[in-house]
Parts: C-alpha cells; structure tokens; sequence
C-alpha cells in the first residue's frame, strides 16, 4: 500500500487548528506512547477464535448507542476485548512515531509497518466496519486501512459544532463512507464544504428532550440549591486571547454570588488542563467539580449552568436546566449563538445581572437543528444497521 506524501501529511496533521494545537497534542501522544508501552506488557493476548461473526469496530462513547438493540446481533460483534486486539498497541505506537518525527522517509517507513499490522488484524479478526465520533490518530488510520479494503468507517457528530467556523475535516470528505450527523442545519454545512449529500445522513442526537420542539415553555430562574457551575473547555488551544476574557468573566460571576450565599463550581472538560483555563486566583476561589462523565449529581444539584459553546449546555438544557451562554472574545474564531436555536440566552459581564433577573426563561429548540426522535437509540442503530448491511451487499 503506497501512502503518498500528501496522505501521509493529511492523516497525521489535518486535524491541527495551530501551533500551540499542534504542541498540547504532542505532548498527549508522548504520554500515550508511554502508556502503550505499559499496556503491551501488562495485558495478556487472548486468542481470537472468530464465530462466524462479523465485527464492527465501535469506539462511540457506549452511552450514544446500545448495539444491544441491533437486529440480527446475531452476525455481528460491535466490541472486541483488548486482549483481542492487542496488535494496534504497537500498530498505534508506530503511528505516533510517525507524528512525532517529521521526517517524511522515517514517516513512511513507521506508517507501512502500523499497516501491516492493521490489514492482517483485518482479515484475522473479519472486521467489516468502524464506527466512531472524531477520530483520534490510531481512528484515522484504522479508517485509512478498512477504507482501502472496501470496508465500511461511519463517523457519527460527536458534539454541537460551530455552523459559522467549523471546517470538515480532510478524514471526514476522504476516508468516511458515511457521516452522520444531529439534524438538517449540520448536513447543510457538510454539504456547503463539498460534501456529497447522499454521503451525509440524518441522524440524532445521543441525547432526548424533556420537552417538545418548538412549544415554547416558560418558568422563573431561581437560587434554591444555592450552587451554580461553569462547564469549562480547551479553548487555550484555539487563541491566546481567549485566556483573559474567559477569566474576567468566571472572576465577576464569583465575586456576583460572593456575598448571596450561593457557590461556583467549575467543571473541567474532560482533558482540560485548567492550569492553562484559569488564574491562580480563580481556582482559589471556584469548587472544583471533579467527577468525570455526566453522574446524576450534575444534572440535580445545581441552580443555573454556564459555559461558552460546550455541547452539554444544550444537552442540560433540554432536560430543563436553566442554562446561559458566555459571550466572550476568542481572538477571530466565531462560535454560534445558542439564542438562533434553542431558548438559552447569550450573556456577558454587562447583561448578566439583568438576564439573571428575568421572569420568564424559554424552554424551546429548532427541529431542523436537533432531529430528536421518540427512540433516538433504535433510530440510530437501524441507521448503522443499513449502512453496514448496505456496504457488505455491495
């Protein structure tokens, strides 16, 4: 399999937004080719004795779709244990070799051993798909090898994305058979950047609605818990500029509720370094939300929500959560104002004090934004279903 410069370049870097992007995620994959190096001693290789059974590589979160659900489960396998895939520990490592030495010869060398390694996985473990959300860099390759042998890789919108700044990935418009997206505003988008439309589906989101479409209902925002929380992102890897901004306005909404006897929490996204979020003198002052993932407790325990563009605000906010939008500066990026389609209201240090105030908070979103089905999880499965089934006919 010859693997052009280009490819080699798109594969490697074409999901890097800048330089300061390109060092956080070296700095990731140094420490990950440190963990692959533990894990292929200490995971014992199990034998693969395949079962008649078609597998399909599944690395969506496990909370989007219940495969369980899937019709004539039977033929399929949408997760092999570790142990049965332990060849892409090393197929992984050559591959952030690669990313981490850019030299085209050694590049080369390192990306045609990972794909040894991946085709022979292939065809011994009778892999027919990969599905995923955004692909890291062992996805994109994996994508890279099933797509040279006429197998199935769907990737799945993994998260509100900006309509305004958004740019399709180079993966996305080559290596996917299929994209799959939360409703018509996002397959526009798609289809905008070249696209082909019959290769963007219309899918929904992971997560339902406590409330219908456009049915506007209304409630007063209240203190009663006496907690509020700031969802945090990564936004230092988009600009500098972010840095400041961001942090007058977590410092205001401090000092707002300092002496109204209600507490700010800050929880961090997922592989936030908050060193790089926050000043010192704001993680002094916030509590520190430390669970992972989404517990129960997140969703009952607090008063109002806020954060800048992160996905769960709208994910809270269709189970009924009073949410805000922070309106800051991140250098020339543009992000969507949450207002043009659901009821959540943009607020910065100015209007916050009066938005807070209101009498009525909106609870309403745009169907042509969200598809929200009745069974999002049958609607989904039936989605991959027919695209895998559709592949192995042709």
């Amino acid at each position: 399999m010859i693997i052009s410069n280009d490819c080699i370049d798109n594969l490697l870097y074409s999901a890097i937004r800048s330089d300061k992007h390109l060092m956080v995620r070296k700095k990731s994959y140094f420490k990950r080719a440190l963990q692959l190096i533990y894990l292929y001693g200490s995971v014992k290789k199990k034998i693969y004795f395949p079962k008649n059974r078609k597998v399909v590589l599944n690395y969506l979160d496990k909370s989007y779709i219940d495969f369980n659900d899937f019709k004539g489960s039977q033929e399929y396998k949408f997760d092999l244990e570790e142990s049965e895939l332990k060849p892409l520990y090393i197929a992984e490592l050559l591959i952030i070799a690669a990313f981490l030495l850019n030299f085209k010869g050694a590049q080369r060398f390192f990306l045609k051993a990972s794909t040894n390694i991946i085709v022979k996985l292939i065809k011994s473990r009778k892999i027919e798909a990969l599905i995923c959300g955004h692909p890291d860099l062992l996805i994109s390759f994996l994508g890279f090898c099933l797509k040279k042998e006429n197998k199935e890789v769907i990737t799945v919108q993994h998260g509100i994305y900006n309509l305004s700044s958004y740019e399709v990935l180079w993966w996305e418009k080559e290596i996917a058979n299929a994209i799959i997206v939360y409703g018509q505003e996002f397959k526009e988008l798609y289809i905008k950047q070249g696209v082909q439309p019959e290769k963007v589906k219309l899918g929904t989101p992971y997560f339902n609605s406590a409330f219908k479409q456009r049915e506007s209902q209304c409630v007063k925002p209240e203190i009663s818990k006496g907690k509020v929380i700031f969802l945090g992102q990564q936004l230092y890897k988009i600009s500098d500029m972010v840095f400041e901004g961001y942090n007058e306005f977590i410092s205001f909404l401090i000092n707002y509720y300092k002496n109204k006897q209600v507490e700010v929490y800050y929880k961090p996204h997922p592989r936030e370094d908050i060193q790089q979020s926050l000043t010192s003198a704001n993680i002094s002052a916030l509590k520190i939300y430390e669970k992972e993932g989404k517990p129960e407790d997140l969703y009952n325990n607090f008063d109002l929500y806020f954060s800048v563009n992160s996905s769960i605000l709208i994910e809270l906010y269709l189970q009924q959560k009073i949410c805000y939008q922070v309106d800051i500066t991140i250098g020339d990026f543009e992000y969507d104002n949450f207002k043009n389609f659901t009821g959540i209201p943009m607020v910065n240090i100015q209007t916050l004090a009066n938005k807070l105030e209101i009498e009525k908070y909106h609870f309403h979103y745009s169907p042509d934004y969200l598809n929200i089905q009745l069974n999002n999880n049958e609607y989904m499965v039936n989605l991959v279903k027919g695209l895998i089934e559709k592949s192995i006919i042709e």
